[in-house]
């Protein structure tokens, strides 16, 4: 749960591919700018994509 460890990364990108699929671009970038500059490489393609 990401209240409960807000380093999580693999939630936040998670989180941010439930977005997408529910068509909420602007919250699955925000996650997944988040993870990428945290260094979660396999969000990182996800941003190029939202962008």
């Amino acid at each position: 749960m990401i209240k409960l460890d807000l380093n999580n990364l693999e939630a936040y990108y998670n989180r941010a591919l439930n977005y997408m699929a529910k068509g909420k671009k602007i919250d699955a970038l925000a996650d997944a700018r988040h993870t990428c500059s945290m260094g979660y490489q396999r969000a990182c393609p996800l941003v190029e994509q939202l962008q």
